[in-house]
């Protein structure tokens, strides 16, 4: 008996390493077997924590089975489902056997639990690059951010308020030499070093300002995407 739990946990941690390193070439950043607080005062472990590259987190539960005809319970479904809707340790629950499992747990997905058989993991496991995140992408919902585009929307619209940060500099220095030159007209003998002045302390002002902005903008550039709004997931196909 000893021999056969030995074998069947080594087993059952390969499985977990396979789950992980699929998500992690999928853009994932995993965890395995990290250790949660459930709300009970007790830490859940947890198989493999993914979480994309938008933000969203996925319980991942990991059943292995000796016999691929073995298939898992209500109670693996209850269970990942509590950790996910009670406790909230994760936007959405995947349970993955190496075994098979019964089309009727399907229900379930209604409540963001969402389940993957031999037949499925394989399949994923066959697939490379944009494939294999569309894959697990579509299969879940989950919604694929286009960095490319961010860039772009978020360099037009910094063009915009470097637009705006120019013209109003400008302003500014418009403005300061013309009072520069109203002063000098009523006070010729007085302001010529204050039209100095001015000039050059509104240069600066300019200077400044568009350093701020640049420094500003490129940190926008470089932020992270932002979540969109989640499709509607497919599940069991």
């Amino acid at each position: 008996m000893g021999e056969t739990f030995e074998y069947s946990a080594k087993k059952g941690s390969g499985l977990e390493q396979r789950v992980s390193v699929l998500f992690t070439r999928a853009g994932f950043k995993t965890e395995l077997n990290k250790r949660m607080d459930d709300g009970t005062g007790t830490k859940a472990e947890i198989d493999v924590y993914a979480t994309s590259p938008e933000g969203e987190t996925l319980v991942v539960e990991c059943k292995h089975r000796e016999v691929m005809a073995s298939t898992v319970s209500k109670d693996d479904f209850l269970k990942l489902t509590s950790r996910v809707n009670s406790f909230h340790l994760g936007d959405i629950g995947l349970l993955i056997c190496d075994g098979q499992i019964n089309d009727r747990f399907q229900a379930f997905e209604d409540k963001g639990i969402y389940f993957w058989d031999a037949r499925d993991l394989l399949k994923a496991e066959g697939l490379e690059g944009e494939e294999l995140k569309s894959f697990i992408y579509d299969y879940l919902g989950l919604t694929q951010v286009d960095r490319s585009e961010i860039v772009k929307g978020k360099a037009m619209s910094g063009a915009k308020k470097i637009g705006f940060m120019i013209a109003s500099a400008l302003f500014l220095l418009v403005a300061l030499s013309g009072l520069a030159l109203i002063l000098f007209i009523i006070f010729p003998e007085a302001v010529g070093k204050l039209i100095a002045y001015t000039l050059f302390g509104g240069l600066m002002l300019f200077l400044v300002g568009m350093f701020i902005f640049f420094k500003y903008m490129l940190d926008e550039l470089q932020d992270k995407p932002k979540k969109r709004k989640k499709r509607k997931r497919r599940g069991r196909r």
